[in-house]
């Protein structure tokens, strides 16, 4: 086989392996993309708590509010990247914080959370710890369809 025929082959073999990673990767953005709902399986969050999560293309953010006095209690956000399940939170704001809380998500600010994420149907689950050493298994519920 010629040097040339070779060459060729490797870019064509390379050019449909990098399409179908991104496809992938697309794939599962999509997935997650929605609004969520955090069951209360496995996470910290009083009976009159409740917490929501939107993702959109590159951005999340979320929010734990009192499901009585419907006020929010702390929040967050920024972007995010995605490749296959893993998935990296880039913490760029934080809402209200009670005091007792406060050095703890404060500490997320500006930092990379690296989790796993896997979506089945209308349930995604986020795994890994925070870079404070905190270690979740968050498990939400879609609120609506895509």
């Amino acid at each position: 086989m010629a040097m040339k025929q070779l060459v060729s082959i490797i870019v064509a073999v390379s050019i449909i392996f990098i399409a179908s990673c991104s496809r992938s990767t697309q794939a599962n953005n999509e997935k997650i993309q929605g609004a969520w709902d955090l069951t209360h399986e496995g996470v910290n969050l009083s009976k009159d708590e409740s917490q929501i999560k939107l993702i959109t293309r590159n951005h999340f953010v979320w929010v734990t509010y009192d499901t009585k006095t419907k006020k929010a209690r702390i929040m967050g956000g920024g972007t995010y990247t995605l490749t296959g399940d893993d998935y990296v939170e880039h913490v760029d704001f934080l809402g209200p914080v009670p005091p007792e809380a406060d050095q703890a998500f404060s500490n997320l600010i500006g930092k990379e959370q690296r989790l796993k994420v896997h979506v089945n149907g209308t349930r995604l689950e986020l795994s890994g710890g925070l870079t404070d050493g905190e270690k979740i298994q968050e498990v939400w519920t879609r609120l609506e369809s895509q």
